[in-house]
């Protein structure tokens, strides 16, 4: 595999707003490139026509015949098997829906009904498809928050050095707002309270990449897992096309996988080698994408696993390691 351990979503997070396609694709490069995929509940519940996604062709055939436990489903119920049904059931009155900017008591009843029918979809799909592993992950009320405060924290200090590429960079007074606020449970809150404590489409986004995303991502991963970034630490966007979907998007995932396994193998190919190959496989804009931004860093590097962590760099992976 290109991304040597399990790989956790985190584009596909419902304050995206995608759309079935660009979640497909993402969905698509995940099991291609890495050892598992994670998921959360809230990607189900709050993804509309997510099940028609993973009912797709090339997914649904490639989960059903060699997807065994390739999904992660990471939640943080009491129990470590999860029913997604019961679980929206159970879900407090002011979950806040991003893909419908709703609370769920606010839902009408076609609303409802089509979250339930989504449910109850992916948990047959799930459970009696494709095997998926349940696993546990308790975080606390406060933990998001918590992480958030002490990134907010940490950028005042070192405020004077951290900029976009536009130069901006997040204001004291922003600062100083953020951290008076101590009743955000979720992303979705902490997105609709940037965006007004912002005031500034572009400000909001800042906040969001260098001090959102980053919290959340640190919280619902494990040591040395790693999570999807649409976005290079420099915050430039990457659109759905590049980080080497169209690879994934066009051939079998199986070949693929195929593929990326052998490479591991032939030692002879040496790393121009397999620069030649992502570059030979690539759509066009892949391609320019690599020999403009990773073609002459991974020509300097000596063995897979280090080229390995510099192609996850590179492509717009997070590693987490543990402090």
């Amino acid at each position: 595999m290109l991304i040597r351990n399990n790989l956790y979503l985190s584009n596909c997070d419902s304050v995206y707003r995608r759309s079935k396609e660009d979640i497909k694709s993402r969905i698509i490069w995940g099991l291609a490139f890495a050892e598992k995929i994670i998921i959360t509940p809230n990607m189900i519940i709050d993804n509309n026509g997510i099940d028609d996604v993973f009912n797709s062709g090339k997914i649904y055939k490639y989960l059903k015949n060699n997807g065994v436990e390739r999904i992660i489903l990471r939640h943080n119920h009491s129990s470590e098997e999860l029913c997604l049904s019961d679980y929206f059931k159970n879900l407090h009155g002011d979950y806040f829906l991003s893909s419908i900017q709703k609370s769920k008591k606010s839902l009408n009843g076609a609303e409802r009904s089509e979250i339930e029918r989504r449910v109850d979809a992916m948990d047959k799909l799930f459970l009696r498809e494709f095997n998926c592993v349940h696993e546990r992950h308790i975080v606390g009320p406060k933990d998001l928050s918590s992480k958030i405060f002490a990134l907010l924290n940490s950028y005042a200090e070192n405020h004077g050095n951290i900029k976009d590429n536009s130069g901006k960079i997040i204001p004291h007074k922003v600062i100083e707002s953020l951290l008076g606020s101590d009743d955000m449970k979720s992303r979705s809150e902490w997105y609709n309270y940037a965006n007004n404590t912002a005031r500034d489409p572009v400000l909001s986004e800042i906040i969001k990449y260098e001090i959102l995303d980053p919290a959340y991502n640190d919280v619902l991963t494990k040591h040395k897992e790693s999570f999807v970034l649409d976005r290079l630490p420099s915050g430039t966007k990457l659109a759905s096309g590049i980080l080497l979907g169209g690879i994934a998007y066009r051939k079998e995932i199986s070949t693929v996988i195929k593929l990326l396994k052998t490479l591991n193998y032939v030692h002879t190919l040496a790393n121009d080698g397999v620069i030649s190959w992502f570059i030979e496989m690539a759509e066009e804009d892949v391609a320019e994408f690599f020999m403009d931004h990773v073609v002459e860093s991974l020509r300097a590097t000596k063995t897979w696993e280090n080229m390995h962590q510099k192609l996850a760099k590179n492509i717009g992976i997070g590693i987490k390691y543990e402090s």
